[in-house]
């Protein structure tokens, strides 16, 4: 029989998770913003874009393992959990942390990656720009590795609306805004203005996934999905007793055809 039950649920937390990827969409819309500062700008932008894209994708992969391992630790055990997602945040923002003073203290290696620091000409721009937004770069890859674990742990708690939600409120309701305004309206804007605007939009979305975390009942979680695995249980028991039921009466028929044949050959 068709699960349309399981089918709603996995629908609903898949459309949550859609939502959530508008992160990926708000990157490609700052893109656009930028351009519109100018060549260097968008030269500079494209320097820690790529570094970000890269170094990112260690945090959300640690944030999908935490995920799988708190949907397999969480039906037996909330405390463990909680200490699972505690310990696992913890040591990876430090680890993370160490990774963005490296990017800092190292930062002429990472920019003369892409750009020559002449002494002039448009590199030199380019170099220059590039070094006065590297400390807001550098603080900015600390806060998305925290975010790719929050987003894990939403993952892990079956919040993915919760993130999608949160995400496009910080984001797109007021990080968009205000980034577009203090850049492209609002007279000097600059691409520091962009950065700073987007580490206070992923400090919120940070702040607010943590405070869901802690505000949220576990062991309510905890109960639904036991009584997901009971119900699922009970499905398969019946399965299993009409998979048996059918069993036992093909084997009666198997035995007693024997028996008609010898009685017809007689």
């Amino acid at each position: 029989m068709f699960d349309t039950v399981n089918l709603k649920l996995f629908v609903s937390l898949g459309l949550g998770g859609v939502i959530a990827q508008s992160e990926w969409v708000f990157w490609e819309a700052l893109g656009l913003i930028v351009g519109k500062l100018g060549i260097i700008a968008m030269s500079v932008h494209t320097i820690p874009n790529q570094i970000v894209m890269n170094v990112s994708t260690i945090p959300i992969a640690f944030g999908i393992a935490l995920a799988v391992r708190m949907g397999i630790s969480l039906p037996s055990s909330v405390r463990r959990t909680q200490y699972i997602a505690i310990i696992v945040t913890s040591i990876s923002v430090i680890l993370f942390g160490f990774v963005a003073i490296l990017l800092y203290v190292f930062r002429s290696f990472f920019i003369t990656i892409f750009v020559n620091n002449d002494d002039s000409g448009t590199d030199k721009a380019v170099y220059d720009l590039a070094e006065e937004i590297w400390p807001l770069v550098s603080f900015y890859n600390l806060n998305i590795a925290l975010f790719g674990l929050l987003a894990g742990i939403s993952s892990g708690l079956g919040k993915q609306w919760d993130l999608g939600v949160i995400n496009v409120f910080w984001l797109w309701c007021f990080g968009m805004p205000i980034i577009y305004y203090t850049t492209i309206v609002k007279d000097n804007g600059s691409l520091n203005d962009a950065w700073f605007w987007m580490n206070i939009s992923y400090i919120g979305i940070n702040g607010t996934l943590i405070l869901v975390f802690v505000c949220s009942d576990w062991y309510k979680i905890q109960d639904k999905i036991l009584y997901q695995d009971d119900d699922d249980n009970e499905n398969t028991d019946n399965k299993n007793g009409s998979i048996i039921v059918v069993q036992q009466q093909s084997n009666n028929v198997a035995t007693s055809k024997p028996a008609m044949e010898t009685t017809s050959l007689l």
